[in-house]
Parts: structure tokens; C-alpha cells; sequence
């Protein structure tokens, strides 16, 4: 029998070396914000380069068809015989038993669960024939390109270019780009489609999502360092598989649009555009950077006994409420980036290099509680509030998000999207190039 002290070492160095691993493979997470900041090198005339390489693309699902998902089951159920009576020893013969039991019983309906919760073999031959059907219109490396350049025309003091079509390069290992290739260009913007597809759904009528993956390098040419590379993910509201195949699937033509325009969007802002702040911006608060004053955030917490603290995560989790407005053209209203209480003291000489500060507001709708289309957007608002301009529909519910925008060196910088840091996830919501669903500000109207 092993010693208290070993016993103690092996329990204990599992953990720290999870941890270890995690810092290790996520190195430009221990950047501080001076140290992101000093990484962005001005750049100001780019050329946006895109991979030759094939899109991955795929309808991930439990199980394509009932054979496979009763399959599936089986093996669940099997491990179910397995896994129980092992958990169930924790708490002595007794719990094995009890495991074991357990395990017997479901074991027999577990094909069966699997059978229904698959997606039917011709729905599923259906979703991958509408997915490659839809990629044969346009080349989604291309398309992407071409959302980025339309993008960065709203983008004060930076210049991005596209090249002749054959400037296209595989993304087997890095590229490296010479500056005598790119003459008049200070920088290169890279990026690849890594994958696209729909994702989740059950039964005959899935509810599905469709997703897309990508990612980006900014490179500057004169030596060859990598100033910023990122994984960007867009996903949609999910849908019923009859909502997506509908009117010749015109919904599928325009998810796609949807999210070349959010990529492009999340790579230009969080290559070029975030200013990181430091982290004590958002610490000890409920929300990222900057302070929903109207609607408030209201949230839902979910309080345990501090015995069992432990639980909180997977049985006891916070949420938010859809605050009540008291019109249909409400006035929002949020903190002034100058007024925030984090950009005093030791911080606040951060504010004397802003210039030309203003705001962006935007309104979502809500499709099974995700973002859906935005209904609603204005962009430089030189105040920290605004009267909704044109009624919201009564008696529905919404997201908005709010940032701060200023000048930097005659450039032109952003604050991420606010949101709320609750629930809070297993990242720093305030640091992700795109607020969760579960946490943008939101309201219902009357």
C-alpha cells in the first residue's frame, strides 16, 4: 500500500501538470496587455493572401442513420457496465453494486436511445448534399478574401490590398513571404478556411447549426515576424433541418454570407483594431471593459450552501435575465470609457493617447437564444447613450453590445464588444473575439 505521502504526490501532480501543459501550449496567454500591445507593429499598406487549400467539410452529429446510432448506444451501454460499478466503488462495495445495477438497467434501452437520437441516413445524405451543392458556388478561401477586403474599407488609417489570384499558397508548414514578392507592402495577411459544415441535431427534423472555422497570420515582410495568429470560429443560431431546406435552401446562401462577413469582421478587428487594455480593466466585475447602465444587467444567480461550493459548475450555474424596457424605442445608455473606475490612478495615463472617442452600439434578434441578424446599428455615437431611431418589434427579446472606439496614433482602435462575465466559461470571456451566447446584455420590449 502506498505511503500518505505518495498518495498525496500522485493526486495531486495530475493537476499541476494539466496546468503546466496548458501555459506551456498557451503561451500568448501569459502575454500581459503591454507586452500584446507592443507586438502590433503600425502596419499600414497590406496584402491579403489566401490558401489554395480544400475546406474540411462535414455534418458533425451523434449518429447518420439508426444502424449507426443504435450501434453507438451499444457501446455506450457498454461502457456504462464498465464505468458505473468503478464510480460506485468510490463509496465502497455498496456503490459498486449500486453501479453495477445501474448499469444493468440502462445497458438494454441504450441501442435504443441511440437509434432515436440519430439523425435518419437520408436527412443526414440530404444536409451533406445541400453543403457541398452550396460550396460548389464559390471557393470559401476566396469568398472569405473578398469579405475582408469589403471590410477593411470602413477602417481609418489602414490599407489592405488583394493580389492576383495565382498569389495563393499551400498551408502545409508556415509560408514564409519575401518582401521583394510584395513590393510596396509592409505586411501580409494570411488566411485559411480550415473547416465548415453543420453541427448538432437529433431525430428525423435535426435542429442544426452551421459553422465555419478559419484562420489568420499578420506577417510583416521586412523580418519576417509573425505580429498575430489567431483561430477564428463563426456559428450560427441553429434551425430545423425543414427551416434550412426551405425555398431552395435560400437560408443555407445566406448563413454563408453571414459568416464570411463575422469572420471577416472578428480577424480585422482582433488583428488590427483591439486595444488591450490591462487585465485589472475588467477584474472584480460582473462585465468585460465597459458597464451596460440601461437596460441593466440583471443577473440570475444560483446560490449552494458553501459546503457544497464544488458543485457549482455543473449544478449550479448563473445566468441572465432579459431586462424590461419601458418602450419600443428605448434610450440605452452605457459608461463613458473616460469614467471607467479601472482607468484611474496607475492606468489612467493609458487615456491621454486616445483621441476622437466615440462609441458603437448594435441590437440583435434572438433566435432560440442565440444572436440571430443585427436589427439595429449605429456606429461613432460621440455619447455614451442613444434613442433608438426606428421602433423594435413589442414584445420581444434582444441582445445588444455596445464598444468604445478611438484613435491611437492616428490610427483607428476599438474596445472588444462588452458582455457579461457571467456565467463564466472555462476561457476569459473578455478576451474572445466574439461574446458567447450566453452572455450578451439583454431585454425584452413591452
Amino acid at each position: 500500500m502506498p505511503s500518505p505521502f505518495l498518495y498525496f504526490s500522485l493526486k495531486h501532480a495530475l493537476p499541476v501538470l494539466i496546468l503546466f501543459s496548458v501555459l506551456v501550449q498557451s503561451g500568448c496567454a501569459l502575454l500581459t496587455a503591454k507586452d500584446k500591445e507592443s507586438l502590433r507593429i503600425p502596419v499600414y499598406k497590406t496584402a491579403v493572401v489566401n490558401t489554395c487549400n480544400q475546406a474540411q467539410a462535414e455534418f458533425d452529429t451523434f449518429a447518420k442513420g439508426r444502424w449507426s446510432g443504435a450501434g453507438k448506444g451499444f457501446l455506450m451501454g457498454l461502457g456504462g457496465l464498465v464505468v458505473l460499478p468503478i464510480g460506485g466503488g468510490l463509496m465502497g462495495l455498496g456503490g459498486i453494486v449500486a453501479g453495477a445495477a445501474a448499469g444493468a438497467v440502462i445497458f438494454p434501452f441504450m441501442p435504443i436511445w441511440g437509434a432515436i437520437k440519430a439523425v435518419p441516413a437520408e436527412v443526414a445524405r440530404k444536409i451533406d448534399d445541400s453543403l457541398y451543392h452550396e460550396l460548389t458556388k464559390a471557393n470559401p478561401q476566396e469568398a472569405l478574401a473578398c469579405s475582408i477586403l469589403d471590410e477593411s474599407k470602413k477602417m481609418d488609417g489602414y490599407h489592405l490590398y488583394g493580389v492576383p489570384k495565382d498569389t495563393t499558397v499551400s498551408n502545409q508548414g508556415e509560408q514564409n513571404y519575401k518582401a521583394a514578392d510584395f513590393p510596396e507592402f509592409d505586411s501580409v495577411l494570411e488566411i485559411n478556411v480550415d473547416s465548415l459544415g453543420f453541427k448538432g441535431g437529433e431525430g428525423s427534423n435535426p435542429e442544426i447549426a452551421l459553422f465555419m472555422t478559419t484562420k489568420a497570420r499578420l506577417i510583416k515582410l521586412d523580418d519576417q515576424k509573425v505580429l498575430y495568429e489567431r483561430e477564428f470560429t463563426y456559428q450560427s443560431a441553429g434551425y430545423h433541418w425543414d427551416e434550412w431546406a426551405r425555398n431552395d435552401s435560400l437560408l443555407i446562401a445566406i448563413k454563408f454570407i453571414d459568416a464570411y462577413h463575422n469572420l471577416a469582421e472578428q480577424i480585422l478587428t482582433e488583428t488590427f483594431l483591439v486595444y488591450e487594455f490591462p487585465e485589472n480593466s475588467w477584474s472584480y466585475t460582473d462585465y468585460c471593459i465597459l458597464k451596460p447602465v440601461y437596460p441593466k444587467l440583471e443577473i440570475s444567480r444560483c446560490y449552494l450552501p458553501y459546503l457544497f461550493y464544488f458543485l457549482h459548475n455543473p449544478f449550479c450555474e448563473s445566468g441572465l435575465n432579459y431586462v424590461a424596457v419601458s418602450s419600443t424605442k428605448p434610450t440605452f445608455q452605457w459608461q463613458a470609457l473616460a469614467d471607467h473606475q479601472n482607468l484611474q490612478g496607475e492606468n489612467a495615463s493609458i487615456l491621454k493617447y486616445f483621441s476622437d472617442i466615440s462609441y458603437d452600439l448594435r441590437i440583435w434578434e434572438v433566435t432560440n437564444d442565440q444572436p440571430g441578424s443585427i436589427v439595429y446599428e449605429r456606429h461613432r455615437l460621440v455619447k455614451p447613450y442613444h434613442t433608438i431611431e426606428v421602433p423594435l418589434k413589442s414584445e420581444t427579446e434582444y441582445f445588444w453590445s455596445f464598444r468604445a472606439s478611438f484613435k491611437v496614433n492616428g490610427q483607428r482602435r476599438v474596445s472588444r464588444w462588452a458582455s457579461s462575465r457571467i456565467p463564466r466559461g472555462s476561457n476569459n470571456t473578455c478576451e474572445q473575439s466574439f461574446i458567447t451566447d450566453s452572455n450578451y446584455f439583454r431585454f425584452a420590449t413591452p
